[in-house]
């Protein structure tokens, strides 16, 4: 059995006891074993690069994530070594001291590097 089948038929048959044994939504944790953990840590996927690298926009969608109620934000960085640093600064001066700053690098300009010989 390869491995998608085999992930198939584990999803099948917790949904199969699910069915045979119904619980509130809070207790299902149980069919798989139990409850690990009281809270799972979630983060704002945000900081978006736009068209121009304007860091007020920037720090509008910072905001606007951290208004809502998250203390830990992932932001895209890839366009450039000036840039990059100052939205890793924008965010870090607008968490708290215990925030968490991911982030997600990617190229968003066309680089001017070669590729081929």
């Amino acid at each position: 059995m390869g491995p998608l089948l085999a992930q198939f038929a584990e999803q099948h048959r917790h949904r199969t006891v699910g069915r045979l044994r119904p619980q509130p939504a809070d207790a299902s944790s149980r069919l798989l074993g139990g409850q690990l953990r009281e809270s799972v840590p979630a983060y704002a996927a945000t900081g978006y690069v736009t068209t121009t690298p304007d860091l007020g926009e920037f720090r509008v969608q910072i905001e606007r994530a951290l208004a809502e109620g998250f203390t830990a934000v992932k932001i895209k960085i890839g366009t450039g070594p000036d840039e990059n640093a100052q939205r890793v600064a924008v965010t870090r001066e607008l968490l708290a001291p215990d925030g968490r700053l991911l982030g997600t690098a990617m190229p968003t300009r066309p680089s001017t590097r070669s590729c081929g010989p």
